[in-house]
């Protein structure tokens, strides 16, 4: 899930807690978005691996390879969690 872009920071908040706060976000959002490009990138790499034959008879005209990604969407849920 994107963690969004601002901290959540309360009124009572102390200096080092803000900072904390917002290094905490940039980080999150770092592993959010690696992980959302390591997801594209395999996608990509899967479909180039298997057999055109096979991506046709899978492919949907309106939303694209849904089997595959599907599939792919699943197994990475999977692992990562």
């Amino acid at each position: 899930m994107n963690p969004g872009l601002k901290a959540q920071i309360e009124d009572t908040d102390a200096a080092p807690v803000i900072a904390k706060k917002n290094l905490d976000v940039i980080a999150d959002n770092d592993a959010y978005h690696t992980q959302e490009g390591v997801k594209a990138g395999l996608k990509v790499l899967i479909i180039n691996r298997v057999p055109k034959v096979t991506i046709q008879d899978l492919d949907d005209k309106k939303f694209g390879v849904i089997i595959i990604v599907f599939f792919l969407e699943c197994r990475i849920n999977t692992q990562l969690n």
